[in-house]
């Protein structure tokens, strides 16, 4: 099947999206101010501008979660702590201390409001992949993946939460399996068995599948997929994925993340950039000083999401490095696009 990238029915109506975009940051900026990281952040500046506020990183996160040992969300938290649906540490580990682990001491929460506009973000990107009512899908993520929730309907036959899982409004069968590379015979096993059309997953998975595969002088392509959807915050050179595509056997799409902003961009149909879901982010892309850059120069990418007020991020610069285009994309998208090269 030739993967089909666009749906017009997940158009976004553009005419709403900078005044509700507006309301949304004044509102996201009040609630951030309150607490303890934005107030020593933001001490002095009074302004709505966006560009006008400092970036924040990882590390600012770090060490805002050591600020004090009984706060565990970089003093980013701006509700009862009750009124978190699920808590996540940035890379999946479990929740335990993690002080002598570097770069992992600080958690991220959500509510079932910010779950609910996750899965409406990844129903129109899954749609925009050209998966379907009845499709079988393969995604892989581990137990505290910010996303399982959103992916999957629970053993019992129904959502565990208030909102339904992608699984459920799109009415696929979602097959969830971990994803770390000594899984790869099971996810071969599973693909074998159920003949899923796309599977997500990281670059390091998919290659011990293909190690597994080579074995019997077989490769991915061999498993049925219609394509590999790569799911990493490090999305890959065109050189680099050529070289997979090749060694695979399959088409390769990507999907860049942020887990801390809950950030997820899609590729266009001819691969052609990642689409930015501009109704739910706001999308920067700043220099080192963390200023703002005109669109199609070369800068950091710069993420706030708009509906997160749990534990807002309020500009949060990534190490990932691209560029802007807002101009209309040929395969009928009217989001702004990012290009890493």
């Amino acid at each position: 099947m030739e993967a089909r990238l666009w749906n017009p029915a997940a158009q976004v109506d553009r005419r709403h999206i900078k005044p509700e975009a507006d309301i949304e940051l004044r509102s996201l900026l009040a609630i951030a101010s309150s607490t303890p990281l934005y107030k020593k952040l933001w001490q002095g500046l009074t302004t709505d501008r966006l560009e006008d506020l400092p970036v924040i990183r990882q590390a600012d996160l770090l060490k805002g979660a050591h600020v004090d040992e009984t706060d565990l969300y970089a003093g980013r938290r701006a509700i009862p702590e009750r009124s978190f649906l699920y808590i996540f540490t940035p890379l999946g580990f479990t929740l335990t201390p993690l002080s002598t682990i570097e770069g992992m001491e600080y958690y991220v929460p959500i509510t079932e409001q910010e779950r609910q506009q996750v899965i409406s973000l990844l129903c129109r990107q899954w749609s925009l992949l050209g998966i379907k009512r009845e499709d079988v899908v393969q995604t892989l993520s581990w137990g505290n993946d910010p996303f399982v929730m959103c992916y999957i309907t629970s053993a019992a036959g129904s959502s565990s939460y208030l909102a339904p899982s992608v699984e459920e409004v799109l009415g696929v069968t979602a097959l969830r399996l971990e994803i770390v590379p000594f899984e790869a015979p099971r996810t071969i096993a599973t693909a074998t068995l159920f003949k899923p059309k796309t599977i997500f997953a990281n670059r390091e998975h998919m290659a011990a599948v293909q190690d597994k595969l080579q074995e019997n002088n077989q490769t991915i392509r061999d498993l049925g997929y219609d394509f590999v959807v790569l799911r990493e915050s490090e999305p890959l050179t065109s050189q680099a994925r050529t070289e997979l595509e090749q060694k695979w056997g399959v088409t390769i799409y990507q999907t860049l993340q942020v887990w801390e902003a809950f950030f997820y961009a899609q590729e266009t149909e001819d691969r052609n950039g990642f689409i930015i879901a501009d109704d739910m982010f706001s999308v920067e892309i700043t220099n080192q000083a963390g200023q703002r850059l005109p669109d199609g120069e070369r800068g950091y990418l710069t993420v706030t999401p708009r509906f997160v007020r749990g534990a807002p991020l309020v500009r949060y610069q990534t190490e990932i490095q691209g560029y802007l285009d807002r101009s209309p994309s040929p395969c009928g998208t009217h989001e702004p696009r990012f290009y890493i090269e």
